[in-house]
């Protein structure tokens, strides 16, 4: 009964810190989308959800996925085509996030270049 576990949740964040008249709690809100944050069938229910994210991406791009973290791997030894495929994938994602209504948090993205002089 994958409904009882979506459907009518609510959830709250409580700061605990050492002494008990420090402990904060926000108000209950209830869950719109997705599964309870730090439930373990959460994590697999995401990784369900996203598994044809590959099927976006060129021969030249792998993801990595894990839990609710996801990684491109993109290589090519030409950088006019390295650039191309990198555009091309950005926007093969960007359009895949939008079209599984989810969204990419740009202050947790980053992009990593690793070049090397060796041929």
């Amino acid at each position: 009964m994958i409904g009882s576990y979506i459907l009518n949740r609510f959830q709250r964040v409580q700061l605990d810190n050492s002494t008990p008249e420090l402990k904060t709690t926000s108000e209950w809100i209830k869950i719109k989308h997705g599964v309870p944050q730090g439930s373990v069938l959460g994590s697999l229910l995401f990784l369900l959800y996203i598994n044809d994210l590959h099927k976006v991406l060129s021969h030249n791009a792998s993801p990595i996925l894990f839990a609710d973290d996801t990684g491109i791997l993109i290589t090519d030894h030409n950088e006019l085509t390295f650039q191309e495929e990198l555009k091309a994938t950005f926007a093969a994602i960007t359009n895949w996030f939008q079209l599984n209504a989810l969204f990419l948090n740009f202050d947790k993205t980053q992009f990593v270049q690793f070049t090397s002089n060796n041929k």
